[in-house]
């Protein structure tokens, strides 16, 4: 409820501050050709050049509603305002009262950080704030984000995004239902049910944010990180990147199947670099075992359990394998009897020398 909420208030911010928003006339600066109907004070022209407040707006003909403040433009669109940020189209319709930008057709947004493509996007030029509800892209250097809706507002950075999302960074693909992303400081955050895809791991999270450029990342719902047969749970997450550090608070459980494995506690430290992770607060440890026990009559295997106040695994994989020679195991009526062969030799050997 509370992220509909946030989504409404979204949608409504132009509308609440568009009355504060003070009103300009457009106004045609050249052209190669005019043409204006007299009657209806209707302006055809071939290759305008429009500009209000900032923004210079151009095409390869339009449309002027000069009495409307607004005109239609076609073919070879192209808005730029304040240097800073450029859209072209093939179509436009511009309402010069409430600065709202229709564009359609091969839709192309740029500014200093990113480049949104969309086939329809309404673009507020009071705000810098552009909305797309029939699927769109942004391309941000190394991340690529896609989704059915997205809103981004060219000031803050900010692209928020709804519906089939997905991000594809250098490490990871990641797939929510609603995220946010920071064109400038490179942090995601997500706000619904999301699978971050590694190389050989998957994270799954209801609720956090992750840097795509240094990896720090923090996880706060329903978190289950897995690993081949490993998987770690915690309510709370955190993972530091380039340290090779990472810390879980909270209701832990560690498991391993394939060593039939479980660890819990209520904080724990890992450790990249020695593959160590280290337990404490109400720590215990849990192991199967081959051996079995009698329990209403059924056998069942037995498992071994061992608590303290910290607990250290550490995952090592075993690199190779010595065969040692197998050892020569005497019978016990063996035992002594090449010792004895031994001394009677050597007193036959001194009875031998005593007669020379």
């Amino acid at each position: 409820m509370q992220k509909l909420r946030f989504f409404f208030l979204l949608l409504m911010f132009p509308s609440i501050l568009f009355a504060q928003q003070q009103r300009t006339k457009i106004i045609l600066e050249r052209s190669t050709r005019l043409t204006v109907d007299t009657k209806t004070n209707v302006n055809y022209v071939i290759n305008p050049v429009f500009r209000q407040d900032n923004a210079t707006l151009t095409a390869d003909s339009a449309v002027f509603y000069k009495d409307r403040n607004f005109f239609e433009a076609f073919k070879n669109v192209h808005i730029n305002q304040g240097d800073t940020v450029n859209i072209y189209s093939d179509f436009l319709n511009y309402d010069g009262n409430k600065k709202l930008a229709h564009l359609n057709s091969n839709v192309r947004m740029e500014d200093r950080t990113s480049v949104l493509t969309t086939n329809i996007l309404d673009y507020d030029m009071g705000l810098k704030y552009g909305t797309y509800l029939n699927g769109g892209k942004i391309v941000n250097k190394d991340v690529t984000l896609t989704s059915k809706r997205g809103y981004y507002f060219a000031g803050s950075k900010d692209a928020y995004f709804r519906y089939n999302v997905v991000a594809v960074t250098p490490q990871s693909t990641i797939k929510s239902d609603t995220l946010r992303y920071n064109t400038l400081t490179n942090w995601t955050y997500f706000y619904g049910p999301t699978n971050i895809k590694g190389k050989d791991d998957n994270l799954y999270t209801e609720d956090g944010a992750y840097n795509t450029k240094n990896e720090n990342a923090y996880f706060g719902k329903k978190n289950l990180y897995t690993q081949g047969t490993k998987s770690l749970k915690g309510d709370s997450l955190y993972y530091y990147g380039k340290r090779g550090y990472g810390k879980a608070v909270k209701n832990i459980v560690f498991k391993d199947t394939t060593d039939k494995t479980v660890l819990y506690g209520q904080l724990g430290e890992y450790y990249k670099a020695d593959e160590r992770v280290v337990v404490t607060k109400n720590a215990y440890f849990g192991m199967g075992t081959k051996d079995t026990v009698t329990y209403n009559g059924k056998k069942k295997l037995d498992s071994l359990w061992l608590s303290a106040d910290t607990l250290e695994a550490q995952m090592a994989l075993q690199k190779g394998i010595k065969l040692l020679t197998k050892p020569i195991v005497k019978k016990d009526n063996e035992i002594g009897a090449e010792d004895e062969k031994e001394k009677e030799a050597k007193e036959k050997e001194k009875a031998e020398a005593r007669k020379q």
